[in-house]
């Protein structure tokens, strides 16, 4: 009974008030679509745990979600 592949009300809600980048949007369509007992394995830039634009996702991910594992990497070149 959908029409699109997200939430009817609008398919982008945590987005927060920051600058719009694609790593937040493809990680709420990733939220998203996985059912209850649904797993997600996804590299992301360490702006998803840091920035304050980031703040709505990154609660609904620690608060709804478990974080079994998360990795940072530094590229110094």
């Amino acid at each position: 009974g959908r029409v699109g592949f997200a939430d009817l009300r609008h398919p982008f809600r945590l987005q927060g008030s920051a600058d719009l980048n694609s790593y937040k949007m493809f990680a709420e369509v990733f939220w998203g679509l996985l059912r209850g007992d649904g797993r997600l394995g996804v590299i992301l830039p360490t702006g998803i745990y840091s920035d304050f634009g980031t703040k709505d996702l990154r609660e609904e991910l620690l608060l709804r979600g478990r974080l079994d594992f998360l990795y940072a990497f530094q590229n110094e070149k």
